[in-house]
């Protein structure tokens, strides 16, 4: 069996990112917005991401297109990564079909916005927020970011160290690769359709080939992930509020990425001494 796994979330984790929406209803601009406050506000929202290289997959493509047919002509997929009930893919899908008012046009006026305040146009992705009762896109949202400046040496201690590193994210598939090529981890290691149930389940997997898998994560669709985890880890590296059930799903919660590696390996050892395998012995 491998000595250790280390799971990243990718957003406010790994990547320090600022979030632009676009309120489509009043067409105005919303800046550095945590996107899964949006599910909260509503039992009905769900946060969906458009697999998309941004901006290059939306140049030529008509702004007056609405995005129900904007998915469909360009076979463009949408990865639903949040909700606050389980929801079938086909339910959203059928939701975006019946909106009316959202445009092509919305997505490239919010990529364009965030784009003022950030260049890492490899590090760039789009979303939406869909009401699954109502049939509408109430609010699409861009993101743009950058590798938090402890990331990459963070990661190559953990490799040092003997650890294997993983990505699993909602992001879209363009970002992450680029993302594993900056910290050279494979792309089998990076899983892109990573709903909240998916980390899980990777976690479960990965426990299986290690003898100790580490969850790393900093929002609510962590959370499966952070308690199926042998340690539990919530950094809050990116100033966001965050609700109490993430903080009470997480074994540690750390304020700094650096502080990371030290505690993992004095926990890994003091495990290894032990012999036992529990949360409350490494704690």
């Amino acid at each position: 069996m491998k000595d250790f796994a280390v799971v990243f979330d990718c957003a406010g984790t790994l990547l320090e990112k600022y979030r632009v929406a676009k309120d489509i209803e009043k067409g105005t601009f919303l800046h550095q917005i945590v996107s899964l406050s949006f599910v909260g506000t509503r039992e009905d929202y769900v946060l969906a991401v458009f697999q998309l290289d941004i901006p290059k997959d939306l140049e030529g493509v008509p702004t007056d297109l609405s995005i129900a047919d904007f998915l469909s002509k360009y076979n463009v997929d949408l990865v639903v990564v949040c909700a606050n009930v389980a929801v079938a893919k086909t339910k959203v899908l059928n939701a975006v079909a019946q909106d009316e008012r959202s445009r092509v046009k919305d997505l490239v006026d919010v990529v364009r916005e965030v784009s003022k305040s950030c260049s890492a146009s490899d590090f760039t992705g789009s979303a939406a927020i869909v009401d699954i009762e109502q049939g509408q896109i109430p609010y699409v949202l861009a993101t743009c970011g950058e590798l938090f400046e402890s990331a990459l040496p963070v990661v190559n201690e953990l490799k040092r160290a003997g650890g294997d590193i993983y990505v699993a994210s909602g992001d879209a598939k363009n970002t992450l690769y680029a993302l594993a090529d900056r910290i050279d981890i494979p792309y089998d290691n990076v899983r892109d359709i990573a709903t909240p149930s998916a980390k899980e389940q990777l976690v479960y997997q990965l426990k299986k080939e290690y003898r100790y898998v580490v969850m790393v994560g900093d929002g609510i669709n962590d959370i499966p992930a952070l308690k199926a985890a042998d340690l539990g880890v919530l950094t809050v590296q990116q100033k966001e509020e965050r609700p109490t059930t993430l903080f009470e799903a997480a074994d540690l919660v750390i304020k700094d990425l650096t502080l990371l590696p030290g505690i993992l390996i004095n926990v890994i050892t003091n495990n290894r001494y032990n012999g036992t395998g529990s949360k409350e012995a490494m704690l």
